[in-house]
């Protein structure tokens, strides 16, 4: 069964990345099953075509003799789907996971001091179907990350018998001399979750220095709010934000279902929901 499983490993939300000073480091990986897809894609047919042929005897389209010939004829179609099931030993699934490093054209052991950060499903057995996947990441603190011997590493992560794509690490001792705002959001929002909200707050100020009027700033802004339980604050970067998309952004007619979402959620905690609705009411009147 675990040659049925599709793992696909990435550092840092990339397939190859260099950890400069300061860096955490998350890797990630996914578990999915695309071998089945077919047999499970034919029986959801045969499952359309049973139905409609009962529509058919219901509404005497068709003899009872007609129904049950066309009923055999379909199920006789139908097979059986095993799907891979990770996890079934007792253990959580996740914690079958194994990391490798490649060194002189051989694999080895990964003995970085990895931490499960987040998992999905939480059950410890899933089944693998070509619509479920598995989720795990694993995280090492910047701390954890400058301690690592500088170099360049080939890592690979092995599930049972399933292998996953090979990345690419690259570990520096100096600072990120340009980095981007795609790694500055996800520093900051790693940090967030890691409940390191100071740290967290410093790099935000720093994506939003160029920038300070910016969708993604005031996304950021209100994301850190949030985490600090700051519900106003949050609430008011968020509705900013969602005006500098719509300036950013005159031709879009739909705003972000994020921003709208995090609004929406953010009335509700600050009891600005019900100040909104009694404006209205007093409006009316």
């Amino acid at each position: 069964m675990s040659a049925q499983i599709n793992l696909y490993l990435r550092i840092n939300e990339e397939f190859q990345n260099t950890l400069y000073k300061g860096d955490p480091a998350l890797l990630s990986i996914t578990a999915s099953n695309t071998a089945t897809m077919e047999d499970e894609q034919l029986n959801r047919y045969l499952d359309d075509e049973l139905n409609r042929l009962n529509e058919s005897l219901e509404k005497e389209e068709i003899s009872e003799e007609e129904y049950s010939a066309e009923k055999e004829r379909l199920e006789s179609q139908r097979v059986e789907v095993e799907a891979p099931e990770i996890g079934a030993d007792g253990a959580p699934w996740y914690e079958a996971i194994r990391f490798h490093v490649g060194k002189d054209e051989e694999w080895e052991p990964l003995t970085w001091k990895l931490e499960l950060f987040h998992s999905s499903p939480q059950e410890d057995s899933v089944k693998l179907t070509s619509v479920t996947q598995a989720y795990a990441e694993y995280s090492m603190s910047p701390e954890a990350v400058d301690a690592l011997p500088e170099g360049v590493y080939e890592i690979k992560a092995t599930l049972g018998e399933a292998e996953s794509n090979v990345i690419m690490v690259g570990v520096s001792k100096d600072a990120d001399p340009e980095p981007t705002q795609d790694k500055m959001v996800f520093v900051a929002r790693y940090l967030m979750a890691a409940g390191a909200l100071t740290a967290a707050q410093t790099v935000i100020e720093q994506l939003t220095k160029d920038q300070p009027s910016s969708t993604q700033s005031h996304i950021m802004m209100g994301e850190y709010y949030a985490a600090a339980e700051e519900y106003e604050k949050a609430l008011e970067s968020f509705k900013l934000a969602l005006k500098a998309f719509k300036r950013e952004n005159p031709d879009e007619y739909e705003p972000p279902v994020y921003i709208e979402s995090m609004i929406a959620e953010l009335a509700l905690l600050t009891g600005a929901v019900d100040h909104d609705e009694n404006n209205e009411k007093t409006t009316e009147q």
